[in-house]
């Protein structure tokens, strides 16, 4: 018997020492705050090293605001997410946290509209929206795995791509290079590092691979009524709804052009605008026409996302148009800080 007890224990002494090094790196902040290994650290290394980016950004994102839940909320996908909301703090004096998701798709802003207001009584919510994602095929099931870890522990200890995240914070926390690294972006929240635009070529692959769907356009039937439950309900409980249509660079806007799509596109902003206000930096202007403002024809850079905050939080209108009721309205409008102050 001793020896049987013996072989059992040695043989679970490996999973056993991986569960405890777990709970003490604890890689998502599941169970503790950030213990030995700084939060810095760790979303530091889920930005840089890549992944399972939706997944892990979902259970970070959902562990976190289940911990200090917050009325103000932003959605999207990884335009949003690229959202310093330490300078929305600093304009309006309001705090807001980012639930976008790099990534995300319309299904993942409504799974995650719906599971911040279980936590908390929301008093505004901004979601980015955009045209490219409009699109029937563009569901995705970002949220079961990270909902069933939130749900169950066990499955911390269990899930492949948990242990991944684990064994990339231990090797960041323990290797110099990447400790120093770590100190250098130390300012800098996950995903808002600083990189510069994209090369020519890997400029024109992103524009073939972000609108390669385009040519099997599908209108999203479940997409809109998703979007059109969360605007009834907002209205219901007096939640203030503002969505936002982030800028991308013309060549990508052209693309709708090229694939005869503008009719589609129109019926997205009316779509868009029958729901909510809507802010729409995504036409020909100053701040789409210039490469510089952006890494890439899909994402803008700091600064552009800076003027970006400014009109939707400050209200300081320069490049959005404001739709109100299917049309563009005249004068400006009210910033989503404002009922929240």
């Amino acid at each position: 018997m001793k020896k049987f007890l013996l072989r059992v224990g040695l043989f679970a002494s490996p999973f056993l020492a991986y569960a405890l090094f777990l709970v003490l790196i604890d890689p998502y902040e599941y169970f503790h705050g950030s213990g030995p290994v700084a939060t810095v650290t760790k979303e530091w290394t889920f930005c840089t090293e890549g992944g399972l980016w939706p997944v892990e950004n979902a259970l970070w994102k959902m562990i976190h605001f289940r911990r200090t839940p917050c009325p103000n909320i932003l959605l999207g996908d990884s335009r949003p997410y690229l959202i310093n909301p330490n300078l929305v703090v600093h304009l309006t004096g309001t705090r807001v946290f980012n639930l976008a998701i790099a990534g995300g798709v319309y299904n993942t802003s409504t799974e995650l509209f719906w599971f911040a207001n279980q936590l908390v009584e929301l008093r505004n919510v901004v979601i980015g929206v955009s045209f490219y994602a409009y699109h029937q095929t563009m569901e995705r099931d970002y949220l079961s795995e990270p909902t069933a870890v939130l749900h169950n522990p066990l499955y911390y200890f269990t899930r492949g791509w948990v242990r991944k995240s684990f064994l990339q914070v231990l090797k960041a926390w323990t290797l110099p290079l990447l400790q120093a690294a770590t100190k250098q972006v130390a300012a800098a929240p996950p995903g808002q590092t600083v990189a510069a635009t994209a090369s020519a070529q890997d400029w024109q692959k992103i524009i073939d691979t972000y609108t390669g769907h385009y040519s099997n356009y599908a209108y999203p039937e479940h997409a809109y009524n998703q979007l059109r439950e969360i605007a009834d309900y907002c209205r219901r409980k007096g939640i203030r709804l503002t969505l936002v249509v982030f800028p991308t660079h013309l060549d990508l806007q052209d693309r709708v052009r090229r694939f005869h799509l503008e009719a589609h596109r129109d019926r997205f902003l009316r779509d868009m605008a029958g729901l909510a206000t809507v802010y729409d930096f995504n036409y020909d202007n100053d701040l789409t026409r210039d490469r510089r403002n952006f890494h890439d024809p899909f994402h803008p850079n700091q600064d552009t996302l800076a003027q970006v905050i400014r009109e939707v939080w400050g209200g300081e209108i320069k490049y959005a148009r404001i739709y109100r009721d299917g049309r563009i309205s005249s004068g400006e409008t009210a910033s989503p800080s404002e009922s929240g102050r």
